[in-house]
């Protein structure tokens, strides 16, 4: 899978007197616009200024890494089926969709600690399903480059209520 189109959804972008092209990027955890008073100035200035497409969801499992969450896929993880509660619904992580440019992703890789040797996320293409309509769409993601937890799994996959829940 290639990197999103701006054609597939994606909307300009007001920059430098003129109209960058902008790519959709899922978010779930401290880049959600709900959530951004959590994060550094400068990716809180790109989701501050850029538009909300609204909520998604992502076929993942939801991890609390302490001061931040992570995702990671279903089949990236060996003992997934022995994490998951067993009442529960498929795997799905809560998040928004955010259109960004390219800069703007160079700005929120630095944040997600993306590149290098070990990073610790890496920024994925993949599909999410859009809550408003149903409707899948290709974008970037940030998927954590490392085995979580085991005792951090977010059952529910929502890291705003998770907060809710434990207080912080």
């Amino acid at each position: 899978m290639g990197a999103p189109r701006a054609g597939a959804g994606a909307v300009g972008v007001a920059g430098a007197g003129e109209m960058a092209a902008a790519f959709p990027l899922f978010v779930y955890g401290t880049l959600r616009p709900c959530l951004i008073h959590r994060a550094t100035a400068a990716p809180r200035q790109v989701v501050e200024t850029r538009t909300h497409l609204g909520e998604a969801v992502f076929a993942g499992l939801l991890f609390d890494l302490g001061e931040y969450p992570g995702v990671v896929e279903d089949f990236a993880i060996e003992s997934a089926n022995a994490r998951r509660p067993a009442s529960s619904q498929p795997s799905r992580v809560i998040g928004d969709l955010l259109a960004v440019t390219d800069g703007d992703l160079e700005v929120l890789d630095t944040y997600e600690e993306c590149g290098g040797r070990n990073p610790l996320y890496r920024r994925e293409c993949r599909t999410v399903t859009c809550c408003s309509d149903t409707k899948p769409i290709e974008c970037w993601i940030y998927i954590y480059n490392h085995e979580p937890p085991a005792e951090g799994l977010i059952p529910h996959g929502d890291y705003r209520r998770h907060l809710a829940e434990h207080r912080r």
